[in-house]
C-alpha cells in the first residue's frame, strides 16, 4: 500500500514538475498586427467604423483602413477593420464581402442574392439563409441587419437608408416582417 501511494505521489510530481517546465518555455504570440483585429464595441462608439488612408512602411502600395461591424456568435455587435487596397472602390458590395465573411468566422452563414441602390437607398436581398440566421433568435437576427446597415450608411456616404428584402420579395422570417420597400435604418 506504502508503495503505491509512494508511486502515486511520484507520478503527480513529475507531472507537476514538466507542466511548470513546459510553461516557463512558452513565450506569448507576438501581435504583429494590432490595426487589423477586432474591437468589441458598440453602436455608441463616438469614432465608429471609418475609412482612412495609410502608406505601408516599406512598400509603394497604399491601402485603405476599412471599418465595418460584425456580430460574434453570442449575438453582440462588434467592431472590426481590414485593409483594402487604395485602388479598390469602397461600394456596399464591398463592405457585405466583409461582414459576411467576418459573420462566417463566428458560424453565421449568409448568403446575399443582390445589392442595389435606389434613389439614396441600398436595397440588399438574401437568399434563405437570413432564415436560418432568424431560427437562432430575434437578438441574432436585428444583430446581424443592423451590423450591415450600419456599416453601409457609415462608409457609403451616396446611401441614406437600408431596406432589406428575401430572394427579391418582401422581408419576412419568424421574428420580423417588412413590406418590400420597408427602410429598415436610416442615417
Amino acid at each position: 500500500m506504502k508503495r503505491i501511494v509512494k508511486w502515486a505521489l511520484l507520478c503527480a510530481f513529475s507531472v507537476f514538475i514538466c507542466a511548470v517546465l513546459i510553461s516557463c518555455k512558452k513565450e506569448p504570440w507576438p501581435d504583429t498586427d494590432p490595426d487589423i483585429s477586432a474591437v468589441p464595441s458598440g453602436f455608441d462608439d463616438p469614432e465608429g467604423p471609418s475609412v482612412s488612408k495609410y502608406e505601408l512602411p516599406n512598400n509603394d502600395t497604399s491601402v485603405t483602413k476599412l471599418g465595418y461591424y460584425s456580430v460574434d456568435s453570442s449575438g453582440r455587435i462588434i467592431r472590426a477593420t481590414s485593409l483594402v487596397s487604395e485602388s479598390k472602390e469602397i461600394t456596399p458590395e464591398l463592405i457585405i464581402g466583409y461582414v459576411t465573411d467576418s459573420l462566417e468566422d463566428e458560424s453565421i452563414v449568409l448568403k446575399v442574392d443582390s445589392i442595389s441602390i435606389e434613389g439614396k437607398t441600398c436595397v440588399i436581398s438574401f437568399d434563405d439563409s437570413i432564415r436560418t440566421v432568424a431560427s437562432e433568435g430575434i437578438k441574432l437576427e436585428t444583430a446581424v441587419l443592423d451590423a450591415i446597415s450600419q456599416s453601409i450608411l457609415d462608409n457609403i456616404d451616396s446611401v441614406d437608408a437600408m431596406c432589406f428584402r428575401i430572394n427579391n420579395e418582401a422581408y419576412s422570417t419568424t421574428n420580423l416582417k417588412f413590406s418590400i420597400d420597408s427602410v429598415y435604418m436610416e442615417r
